[in-house]
């Protein structure tokens, strides 16, 4: 096959294979290559089972030998299938991804942590400002109390003194 569709190559003429009657073969074809491929796609799906079939197929594009200069054609893709070197990519990703992931599990820890320190220092200066708050409405309460409980003696004062003065003989001056 040949075109645009073509995304990897890999051996596909006189390939040595299981034949009838328990011999072997040589054989020649896309489905022989087809196998080949599909092969590597296991090795890699035993290695990753959660490997999703974009990434496989990144895998395998991506760790082929280059056969042309450039890059891709429309004959053999992007090359060669390579399976030693597709686990390797493929190691390597997951070891990418295991650090990307210890990385972002950090950060999301210190993020908490920090969000935690916040909440008790809100916490923290929410209880101290009800407390205050507490004090000058108690001390207010104390004040306004102590202010009445002294209206109330000068008030008994001053009817302790009218009384003292009705009780006394009235001294009339004449002036």
């Amino acid at each position: 096959n040949r075109g645009p569709q073509v995304a990897i190559a890999a051996p596909g003429v006189e390939i040595l294979e299981p034949a009838p009657n328990g011999g072997y073969q040589l054989t020649t074809g896309t489905s022989v290559a087809a196998a080949h491929v599909s092969g590597v796609a296991a090795l890699l799906i035993e290695r990753n089972p959660t490997a999703d079939p974009v990434a496989i197929q990144d895998l395998l594009t991506m760790s082929a030998k280059s056969l042309v200069p450039g890059g891709r054609n429309d004959e053999v893709g992007w090359g060669l299938v390579d399976p030693g070197n597709a686990l390797g990519e493929l190691d390597a990703k997951v070891a990418r991804d295991r650090e990307v992931l210890a990385r972002h599990r950090l950060e999301l820890f210190e993020k908490r942590v920090a969000l935690g320190a916040a909440i008790r220092r809100d916490v923290g200066n929410v209880c101290a400002e009800a407390l205050r708050q507490h004090h000058d409405v108690a001390g207010g309460r104390q004040r306004r109390d102590q202010y009445q409980h002294r209206q109330r003696k000068r008030i008994e004062q001053y009817a302790e003194a009218d009384r003292a003065d009705a009780e006394r003989p009235h001294q009339h001056r004449v002036h």
